[in-house]
């Protein structure tokens, strides 16, 4: 066996012994990235960056002295606040004082620990009642806004927070209107005496909106609810809430049909009927947003009376003159008579108007004749107050003069939403209503009809039916006017695609159990187009009631018809023979509209047609859809049972072959055959 070399033996040796010291030089040495070792005491700076580290009991003083100090008040709280000495007066002091602190750490930390406690609520509005004293305008507003949300004790109000929620009631932004009104409803009678003395020596911009709201709070119905209270902190409530002494739609019933078996005193329920009854109706428009505060200014109040005036002296000048006057200056002044009276007379309705106008308590936003030129839907509700003499079908309106409460039907309020708002608002009545009840109706006015009379429409309709779901209403602009029945027609064509996006959003985003269309004259026309292009949905809508449609007979038949079939439950057509509208339609549209029977029933498949021929108590004959008793007892059995015509309280009309339409019960004589068959 060969024997290794000496040599390197000892290389190998060598380089062992050079490893092994590398390695023990190294465990020796620092490592350089340390840093060197401390000259002085960790603790003793410690003490001297946070003098009350050492101490064992902490008071107010030093934790108000140590706040004051920029270097050391982030950790006061955290290190030092749970172990203080303090009562719970003296943490409430100390704590509220690092909430407006101008560090955002130390208010963070106070605004944790003001929770853990139940403060953070005072806390945020006494900060917040400070902020309604600034001079600032804006600052001013955004802190109302900001305190309907938030718990007030009494002792924290003071004169400066009245008067801004007085100066926010006359405010031309909604949300802080509506934010001001929210809150002296819940304070109730602490209010009454600020509002008074608003009245008497406020603003006199100021002073309409205070006795505005005085008038709601000084409200029967509101007294009782609230107690006379106004001494409890106000709770938080939402936006989309209706003032306390508002009756939901979900409770409006007339008292009459609560008599039965109630326990109620007479006395009690006898003053229930004296008070006008309150209905929220919600909306959707595409008409012009004209002024968010309206209040016009009637002008001319005497122009009428001055121009009959000239009128009779002329005509008395004529009658006066010498036989010798010649034929044609006669003719020529009986002319100009004739003129100047028919401008006086039909300058009356405009000068009513703006009468009834100004002095109307209506507040809110105001939509005008004309669509809007954004492109948009407005949504929002609308207040209306039924008078406790208000007769069924009827809306009651008065002939010259301002409206009042107590015979005529008022539009209150009108508050614009956004969209989601809206729907939530809709989404909480229907919450209220039971489990497969919770049902809505859309009415969608016609011809010559403003935004005003739709909502009262609407709210008169809602009202008649007990209906116990949430009413709706679409408003397009139609111009109010009869003699714009060709602009109307125009406006109908331009808005249709806007009544089908309101339609639809309401199936998607309202969870509603059943869904009603109510649709009269040329609004007919509005549904029936939109419901023709729903494409293939299924059933969407429950009952689909056309009242004196406006339509054309054969677009309906071939297009309208299956469409409806095709997306409800059940489609009906009330139609007569004395409405007048339509007949002046047939004349303007040169064809037979669907909704007038003077030339025979239109009767198609998948619809119901009833006759209402007969019933109708106004002029033209074309509003019998509101104004009728059976129609409307018809409507509600309608909507509560789906019941078909057969099993309602009508009669069939035999027509030649297997189809028929029906009349109501008791209203007619015998009906032949030859006097109603379709063309």
């Amino acid at each position: 066996m060969k024997r290794p070399c000496l040599r390197s033996q000892f290389g190998q040796l060598l380089l062992a012994l050079f490893l092994v010291a590398g390695a023990a030089s190294a465990q020796e040495a620092p490592p350089p990235s340390l840093p060197p070792p401390p000259t002085e005491d960790w603790a003793k700076t410690y003490l001297a960056d946070d003098p009350l580290a050492g101490d064992e009991q902490v008071t107010l003083e030093e934790l108000r002295t140590a706040l004051a100090d920029e270097g050391r008040r982030d950790t006061v709280i955290p290190r030092h606040f749970a172990r203080a000495t303090l009562s719970d007066d003296e943490r409430r002091e100390f704590l509220f004082a690092a909430f407006t602190d101008s560090s955002m750490i130390v208010r963070r930390q106070a605004a944790a620990q003001l929770k853990l406690r139940n403060w953070l609520g005072d806390a945020t509005s006494s900060v917040l009642l400070r902020l309604a004293d600034a001079n600032d305008r804006e600052s001013k507003f955004a802190a109302i806004v900001a305190l309907q949300n938030v718990s007030i004790a009494p002792e924290q109000v003071s004169d400066a927070y009245w008067n801004a929620l007085l100066e926010a009631l006359a405010s031309t932004d909604a949300s802080v209107r509506a934010a001001a009104e929210s809150q002296f409803t819940r304070w109730g009678a602490a209010a009454v005496p600020f509002l008074m003395d608003a009245v008497e020596s406020a603003e006199p911009k100021l002073r309409k909106p205070a006795a505005a709201m005085l008038s709601v709070l000084l409200r029967p119905s509101f007294l009782d609810q609230k107690g006379g209270g106004g001494g409890k902190p106000l709770a938080p409530e939402t936006t989309e809430q209706p003032p306390a002494e508002l009756v939901e739609p979900t409770a409006v019933v007339p008292t009459k049909a609560r008599k039965g078996g109630s326990t109620e005193p007479q006395a009690v329920r006898d003053r229930d009927e004296a008070r006008p009854k309150d209905v929220r109706v919600y909306f959707g428009t595409n008409r012009q947003l004209v002024n968010e505060t309206p209040d016009p200014q009637p002008r001319l109040y005497g122009m009428p009376f001055l121009l009959l005036a000239a009128a009779t002296a002329i005509y008395w000048r004529l009658r006066t003159r010498k036989p010798e006057a010649p034929p044609r200056s006669r003719w020529a002044t009986s002319l100009i008579v004739l003129a100047m009276s028919g401008v006086a007379l039909g300058s009356v309705t405009a000068w009513n108007d703006a009468l009834r106008t100004h002095f109307s308590e209506h507040v809110g936003a105001d939509f005008g004749p004309l669509r809007n030129q954004e492109g948009k839907i407005y949504y929002g509700y609308c207040d209306v107050s039924i008078p406790p003499t208000h007769s069924v079908g009827v809306v009651e309106q008065p002939l010259l003069g301002p409206d009042d409460e107590d015979r005529h039907v008022l539009l209150r309020r009108t508050e614009r939403l956004e969209d989601e708002a809206f729907f939530q608002s809709v989404r909480k009545v229907l919450d209220g209503l039971p489990r497969d009840r919770r049902d809505c109706f859309v009415f969608v006015h016609g011809y010559n009809s403003s935004f005003d009379q739709a909502a009262r429409r609407t709210a008169q309709i809602h009202y008649d039916l007990k209906f116990p779901g949430a009413p709706l209403f679409y408003s397009w602009p139609s111009r109010g006017a009869l003699r714009h029945y060709f602009g109307d027609r125009n406006e109908i064509q331009y808005s249709y695609r806007y009544v089908k996006q309101f339609l639809l959003e309401l199936s998607e985003k309202l969870d509603a159990d059943r869904i009603h269309i109510i649709a009269h004259s040329m609004g007919t026309d509005a549904v029936g187009r939109a419901i023709a292009e729903m494409g293939d949905r299924g059933r969407v809508f429950d009952q689909i009631v056309l009242a004196a449609p406006d339509i054309d007979a054969d677009v309906f038949r071939e297009q309208i018809a299956p469409a409806m079939a095709a997306h409800s439950q059940r489609t009906t057509l009330y139609c007569s023979n004395t409405d007048w509208a339509l007949v002046a339609s047939n004349t303007f549209n040169d064809a037979w509209r669907a909704g007038d029977s003077s030339g025979g029933i239109l009767v198609v498949p998948g619809a119901d047609t009833v006759d209402a021929s007969g019933i109708d108590t106004t002029l033209l004959g074309h509003s019998y859809y509101g104004d009728c008793l059976p129609l409307l007892k018809d409507m509600r059995i309608l909507f509560e049972k789906n019941l078909p015509p057969a099993e309602r309280e009508l009669e069939p009309v035999k027509l030649s072959g297997p189809s028929a339409y029906w009349i109501f019960k008791h209203l007619f004589g015998p009906k032949t055959n030859d006097a109603h068959t379709s063309p």
